[in-house]
């Protein structure tokens, strides 16, 4: 099996309706940016699973199955996006936006109630989830600017908007489990919590 299709030599790509596209089109950048996503959700599953702590374990196993899950959705958005002009294509709907706002809710039941950004980095594990909170942000602006040429699923934005939001819950309950406090800033200072 031949993985490479010459296409991409010449700066295109196809999407699922055949058409044939440059490869700085907005669309292939969302999708392409979702990827992204896609493979640093995985490196933080991977390293979130190495964790070897006894009394945690089944709390680690719990969020590595979610962020499994939060790939197969971010999949389900590439989908959608790279078949934006055909029909018949597994969409994302608003079943998948409750989900991750249900993840969300679930988790900051637990967590206490924050008043001022997090400092990222009081560990790996946190750190690279807060790392792939950042790549789903910069999904936005490109969808924006894929929005004004394609006519893409509304939901999609409201979706990567979640998603970032689901990232940052689970970095922060990492953290707490890890190392039991926050490393946050308030007027420009670090504080404890």
């Amino acid at each position: 099996m031949k993985i490479y299709t010459k296409i991409g030599d010449k700066g295109s790509t196809r999407l699922y309706s055949g058409e044939t596209v440059p490869k700085n089109d907005p669309l292939v950048m969302a999708y392409g940016k979702i990827d992204t996503l896609v493979s640093f959700i995985g490196f933080s599953k991977s390293l979130i699973s190495s964790i070897k702590r006894k009394n945690s374990r089944a709390k680690i196993k719990e969020i590595a199955n979610e962020l499994e899950k939060l790939q197969i959705i971010c999949f389900k958005i590439m989908t959608d996006l790279a078949g934006t002009n055909i029909q018949n294509i597994e969409r994302i709907e608003e079943k998948d936006i409750e989900y991750i706002e249900s993840q969300i809710d679930k988790i900051w039941e637990e967590l206490p109630q924050l008043k001022n950004f997090i400092i990222p980095g009081n560990d790996p594990y946190s750190a690279s989830l807060h790392l792939a909170r950042s790549i789903c942000r910069e999904v936005e602006p490109i969808l924006l600017q894929a929005n004004s040429k394609y006519n893409i699923n509304p939901l999609i934005l409201k979706i990567v908007n979640r998603i970032s939001d689901l990232l940052f819950s689970i970095s922060i309950k990492i953290d707490l489990l890890i190392n039991k406090n926050l490393s946050i800033i308030k007027n420009n200072k670090k504080l404890e919590q």
